[in-house]
């Protein structure tokens, strides 16, 4: 059975502070060993890759829906003024070819 979930937060006394530093920083090190062995340079260079290339994706649909919202409220307020329906459309399709992107690429991962 593994051990139970903690809270982080802060730890006040500084002795106590320097020592789950310690031992948290030995840890990651030693997971980083444990890679270091199973993985080839080549194949940590690409599993950092695509996680920066998830990240892009993420920001980059982050930025669609928050274009999409801001005109949402747009025609909430009922100010319709530079709001076309094609270019809705063509936000919606944007929308929904990167969501399908994003799909594959987690279905290939």
């Amino acid at each position: 059975m593994g051990r139970g979930k903690i809270e982080i937060k802060r730890i006040e006394k500084a002795n106590s502070r320097q020592v789950t530093f310690s031992k948290r920083r030995n840890g990651l090190l030693k997971k980083a060993r444990e890679l270091a062995i199973l993985l080839t340079p080549r194949e940590a260079l690409r599993v950092l890759q695509l996680q920066k290339e998830e990240e892009k994706d993420t920001n980059d649909i982050r930025d669609a829906i928050s274009e999409w919202q801001l005109k949402q409220l747009k025609l909430m307020d009922k100010d319709l003024t530079g709001v076309g329906i094609n270019e809705l459309q063509v936000l919606e399709q944007q929308i929904n070819e990167r969501l399908l992107y994003v799909q594959e690429r987690k279905v290939d991962s």
